[in-house]
C-alpha cells in the first residue's frame, strides 16, 4: 500500500533517481518524490521499476524471436516442419495419463 514513511525512516531511507516516465504507477500512487523530471524512488519500491523494465525488455525480445522464427521456419525446407511442430513435442513422462498397471 501507500503507507505514510516517518521523518525518521525518511531519512534513513535509500532513494534511487530515476526518470520521470519509468515511475508513473509510484507517482500516481503518491510513493515516489518528483523534482526536476526525475522521480526519486525509495529502495523497497523499486521493484516495480525493474518489473516493467524487464517487462518491456521480455516482450521486446518475443516480438523479435517471432519474427526471426517466422523467417527461418519458412525459408527451411528441414528445419521449417521441426519448429513448426516444437510446441506439440515433448519426450518425457506424462503424469496425466492414467496407467492402471502403475496401482500397487
Amino acid at each position: 500500500g501507500g503507507e505514510a514513511v516517518s521523518p525518521a525512516e525518511f531519512v534513513t531511507e535509500i532513494y534511487y533517481r530515476v526518470p520521470f516516465v519509468q515511475a508513473l504507477d509510484l507517482i500516481a500512487n503518491r510513493q515516489a518524490y518528483v523534482e526536476a523530471g526525475y522521480a526519486y524512488v525509495p529502495l523497497r519500491r523499486i521493484v516495480s521499476i525493474v518489473k516493467a523494465k524487464f517487462r518491456m525488455a521480455l516482450s521486446k525480445s518475443l516480438v523479435m524471436a517471432s519474427s526471426a522464427f517466422s523467417q527461418v521456419a519458412g525459408e527451411s525446407a528441414r528445419i521449417g516442419p521441426l519448429l513448426k511442430s516444437m510446441n506439440s513435442q515433448y519426450t518425457g513422462k506424462d503424469y496425466g495419463a492414467f496407467d492402471k498397471n502403475s496401482l500397487g
